[in-house]
């Protein structure tokens, strides 16, 4: 089998690039074992604003318009839909953080995506003298359903291999990569916090940072915004709520734990008192950079050999932007920039 690109991993990153080259006419092949995938049990939330302090997430104003029309197109093309546009609003806290949040109302940048006003909300278990502060351009990706049924179009079109990747038998020649029965002249891994067991890219300094939800039901809230306070609180419908995400640096096993457990249930009883159920938990890993940025380039000896990683928690928002940096790249030279080139730790 000849191709043009093989791809290593459908999180979203993988995802992302495949849905490039397929609009781009390129063939392609993805492989990917479907586990351990920090996008599948993400909490799907993409917003361009920084929370704790009222500034614009990284890039975001380019990120966000290329997102909302990346995500629409395969939402028209496999005729799905796992793009719920909904506000996040921010439970402000203090008299300081109204000053802070109107402050940040006067950059042009970031606040072009904050609301105006303060908004009132009275609740019986939530205290919110200072109101609530709304974020726009934000939502929750369904991810599952956008992973499960993007993976269900490449299987009828033939271009998904459910199966690990084996470093080993790969074979880098000098105008083409051979892996098993397949010939391609690119090869991108999206391995997410799996890059750590890849010999060709494992010297770069990938951190996992594990991240544990719980999904709740519950009677006393009944929101259909995403409320953000310490955690956020995202609404699934009926009476049920993601609730997260923990950050945990030391513990980098897949499975939820205790502690990322008790972590969320503190902040549900500060927030809702006894009133709730537990229904399900879940973690996974993030893959983070300790500069905060992705990993985007090519290996420093084997320019075939391509890597797209380190999206951390803004993954939605981040992967189809790198995606097309990396693209244009292999394409056509295009100079990816140094914040983001994995070059800065060669």
């Amino acid at each position: 089998m000849q191709t043009d690109y093989i791809i290593v991993g459908c999180g979203l990153a993988g995802l992302s690039f495949a849905q490039i080259l397929k609009q781009k006419q390129k063939s392609f092949v993805v492989i990917d074992n479907n586990q351990n995938k920090a996008s599948l049990v993400a909490g799907g939330l993409y917003n361009p604003v920084m929370l704790k302090r009222f500034t614009l997430a990284w890039l975001a104003d380019k990120q966000i318009p290329l997102a909302e029309q990346f995500y629409a197109e395969i939402e028209k093309e496999l005729q799905i839909s796992f793009d719920e546009k909904k506000p996040v609003r921010r439970l402000i806290h203090s008299a300081e953080e109204q000053n802070n949040w109107f402050q940040a109302l006067d950059k042009p940048k970031v606040g072009q995506f904050l609301s105006d006003e303060l908004i009132e909300f009275n609740h019986d278990q939530i205290t919110c003298e200072y109101g609530l502060g709304e974020v726009h351009n934000s939502g929750r990706l369904k991810t599952q359903t956008l992973i499960s049924g993007f993976i269900k179009n490449l299987e009828a079109h033939d271009r998904y291999l459910d199966q690990s990747f084996d470093h080993d038998q790969m074979i880098i020649e000098q105008d083409v990569i051979r892996y098993k029965n397949i010939t391609a002249k690119n090869i991108v891994f999206c391995e997410g916090f799996g890059m750590l067991k890849n010999p060709f890219f494992n010297y770069l300094p990938l951190a996992g940072n594990k991240g544990e939800l719980l999904l709740i039901e519950t009677s006393v809230l009944n929101i259909d915004f995403i409320l953000k306070s310490n955690m956020f609180f995202i609404p699934l419908g009926g009476q049920h709520y993601l609730v997260g995400a923990t950050y945990n640096r030391e513990d980098l096993s897949p499975k939820p734990s205790e502690k990322g457990k008790s972590e969320i249930e503190k902040f549900l009883k500060r927030m809702l008192g006894d009133d709730y159920k537990v229904i399900e938990q879940r973690a996974g890993i993030r893959p983070t950079v300790k500069d905060r940025r992705p990993l985007v380039g090519t290996h420093p000896k084997h320019p075939k050999l391509a890597l797209l990683n380190g999206m951390g928690s803004r993954g939605v928002l981040i992967a189809p932007y790198t995606a097309q940096i990396l693209f244009d790249h292999l394409e056509f030279g295009k100079v990816i920039p140094e914040e983001m080139n994995l070059k800065r730790f060669n």
